[in-house]
């Protein structure tokens, strides 16, 4: 009997030290067994009681902690649902009822409210997120393909859809629509670049052809840039065709105002007159011109 009433001891002690520590689900097992041994045992029932009450308490606070933090997950997710335009008419009542179960003290209830409502917004914004994704790829596609019909190359783009792809089949929706966004972004870039290059292009050859139309003007200079500008657009150096372009305009118009001015001085009955003036007005196109008079 004496050995009974030390082991009794022992747990009882074992209970209480636990119980102190607020593992109280382990001194409720103390407990029991002090019970088993010896069910008169002084304080045992009351010992395990009080532990009982307080391990309901722990689980609740825990339930508590679990659905606030739930409730934080669902209204950062109902912000990002908002800006996809998802409705969420029915997660915004799903949370409304978590609150309203909560303030009645139904925390085990409120937590499973939670987490469907959690769950049905997380669903949601991955059926949007991929829904984006795959038209932001296709239309990164389209760019590219639109890019190429016209003979402009566009590695780069084309190197990250196929990563896009890849983060699409691996459900990786948002990684997936960045890459193609800048895929797309620079497809449309190298379009924008081909544009800007045809149309300097054209505007110095038409220069060049108006500049020509005096029929007594060198247009070698403006001729061999232009030449060059169109060389580098058919290697896709857009930048430098532009440049280069530019640059041949801007000779063949000098050459076609310093013709015209050449035929008005010469056909003017005051010449003389007319090139002292042009002399006095410092302007170095005319001054040009009257050099070839």
């Amino acid at each position: 009997m004496e050995g009974k009433t030390k082991d009794a001891d022992a747990w009882y002690n074992k209970g209480k030290a636990l119980q102190n520590l607020g593992r109280y689900e382990e001194a409720i097992r103390c407990y029991d067994k002090v019970i088993e041994i010896n069910p008169e045992y002084d304080g045992v029932f009351d010992s395990k009681l009080f532990a009982m009450d307080k391990l309901k308490e722990q689980e609740q606070q825990e339930e508590l902690l679990k659905t606030n933090k739930t409730i934080n997950d669902i209204q950062t997710a109902l912000q990002k649902a908002k800006k996809l335009d998802i409705n969420t008419r029915v997660e915004e009542k799903q949370l409304d009822t978590v609150k309203e179960k909560i303030t009645q003290g139904s925390l085990s209830v409120a937590l499973e409210f939670a987490n469907k409502c959690k769950n049905s917004l997380e669903q949601k914004i991955n059926e949007a997120a991929e829904r984006s994704a795959k038209q932001s790829i296709e239309l990164a596609y389209s760019k590219i393909k639109e890019a190429e019909k016209l003979g402009i190359n566009v590695p780069d783009a084309k190197d990250l859809h196929r990563k896009a792809l890849s983060e699409f089949d691996n459900r990786e929706y948002e990684k997936a629509k960045e890459l193609a966004e800048e895929a797309k972004r620079i497809a449309l870039k190298r379009k924008s670049e081909y544009d800007s290059a045809f149309k300097s292009i054209s505007e110095a050859e038409l220069a060049i052809e108006n500049a020509k139309e005096f029929g007594c003007c060198d247009t070698s200079e403006a001729e061999g840039l232009s030449n060059k500008a169109r060389a580098g657009f058919e290697d896709g150096n857009y930048a430098q065709a532009i440049s280069d372009a530019r640059k041949s305009e801007e000779i063949a118009k000098e050459i076609k105002e310093e013709s015209y001015l050449y035929s008005y001085i010469k056909e003017s009955q005051n010449f003389t007159r007319l090139s002292k003036k042009l002399r006095l007005s410092g302007n170095n196109v005319a001054n040009n011109v009257l050099k070839l008079c």
